[in-house]
């Protein structure tokens, strides 16, 4: 866990949360979504409603984002949970609390799970960190569109 904790300085996730829009840029996801799964629409709708809803009490972003780490790493889907390890950062985790959420995971899941939870955030914070280092734009769509490269 070491490894994933020390790949991103406290200035580049300040950077990257800089650059980042709460609104606009999870509706950029959803709206990605929805139109690669258009069945999924109403549901996404109503996840939106959920949790942006201004007469809603407001909920921290970070629990959602916790739950959703968990499920994506324990299903092992790495395009999936590059994005939403991306999302946490943005919605206020740090690199620690996001490998013990993926410790957490080899409890439940076994380790096959939590290693490539692990690998997949070593992965995702390596390439933010390039982003940051480089000077490669920082704002979501290009980040999305890094992450959900293969390879």
């Amino acid at each position: 866990m070491t490894q994933i904790t020390n790949i991103l300085t406290k200035a580049d996730i300040k950077a990257l949360r800089a650059n980042f829009n709460s609104d606009q840029d999870n509706a950029l996801l959803i709206d990605g979504f929805t139109k690669r799964f258009c069945q999924t629409k109403e549901m996404m709708n109503g996840i939106e409603f959920t949790f942006r809803n201004p007469k809603a009490k407001p909920i921290s972003l970070k629990r959602p984002e916790i739950v959703i780490i968990t499920l994506l790493c324990s299903q092992k889907l790495k395009v999936d949970l590059s994005l939403h390890l991306y999302l946490g950062l943005m919605n206020g985790l740090a690199p620690y609390q996001i490998g013990e959420i993926l410790s957490l995971v080899g409890v439940y899941s076994g380790v096959p799970a939590m290693a490539l939870g692990l690998e997949t955030a070593e992965s995702t914070f390596s390439t933010l960190k390039s982003r940051t280092d480089c000077g490669k734009p920082l704002d979501a769509a290009s980040i999305f569109a890094a992450l959900a490269k293969p390879g």
